[in-house]
């Protein structure tokens, strides 16, 4: 059997056929961000403004040291930081303070998904491919972004209107991220398919700011309009229509996986 030689050189692996064999356009990082913290979403700098919240950035420096950015109204923060050579992490969450915990979590504003060692052979990055067209077929809910981060991508599912992350939303959306993880990541569009290498990650994950540097450093992260933004009822839509069995337990844990209206 011949050896499969392909390797992933560098990000146009990804941009290309997405823009060339799919179709999708490219977003700039402004306007990513105007889309996803819209105007009058986020405090005014130097204001307060009550019941209003701000995004927070963080920017790994040299030597694992860290800075904290606060993402104000203007997004003049989100501007300066696209011109950094380090990494920038941004959730698609606002915050009350300055501190990005949980608790501090305000409103949830997109579902992201990170896919990672997508399936390559002799024809190329099959796995994007695959992950596409499952996309495109009503298999997996179509995300509203899909963000190439270097070697992998990041799906992300903008909601029409912010989550509040009460506690209940917060665990529903937790049970809901990882049943949707799970079913993407699988045999088709990763090779990490199996259940002991699913990368579950926590809601209030951080993803490499788009615009940002990737791994490679000399690249930068490209995002791709895909679809609309997604109501709650089409992200429930695809659970499934009844529980796994009839056992309470079962039922129980099917009926947690919905997604509740804030």
């Amino acid at each position: 059997m011949e050896e499969n030689k392909f390797v992933i050189k560098s990000i146009d692996d990804f941009v290309v056929p997405l823009q060339e064999a799919f179709g999708y356009e490219i977003v700039w990082p402004e306007d990513f961000y105007y889309e996803l913290f819209p105007e009058g979403e986020f405090q005014i700098k130097g204001e307060f403004q009550k019941l209003k919240y701000n995004g927070i950035a963080l920017e790994i420096l040299p030597k694992d040291k860290t800075k904290r950015y606060t993402i104000t109204d203007d997004h003049d923060t989100i501007f300066d930081l696209l011109k950094s050579p380090n990494f920038v992490i941004i959730s698609p969450i606002s915050y009350i303070g300055k501190t990005r915990s949980s608790k501090n979590a305000r409103c949830f504003y997109a579902l992201c998904i990170e896919v990672d060692n997508i399936l390559i052979n002799k024809n190329g990055l099959e796995g994007l491919n695959n992950l596409v067209y499952q996309i495109e077929n009503n298999i997996l809910p179509k995300p509203t972004y899909l963000v190439c981060s270097g070697n992998g991508v990041h799906l992300y599912y903008q909601f029409e209107k912010p989550l509040f992350l009460f506690p209940k939303v917060v665990e529903r959306l937790q049970n809901y991220k990882r049943w949707l993880t799970r079913k993407i990541w699988n045999r088709y569009v990763t090779t990490s398919y199996n259940e002991k290498d699913v990368q579950y990650e926590s809601l209030f994950q951080g993803f490499r700011m788009v615009g940002g540097v990737t791994k490679r450093l000399k690249e930068r992260t490209v995002a791709f309009k895909v679809g609309e933004k997604v109501s709650v009822d089409y992200m429930n839509s695809f659970l499934p229509t009844t529980p796994t069995s009839k056992n309470k337990n079962a039922v129980s844990q099917w009926e947690t996986l919905f997604i509740p209206k804030t």
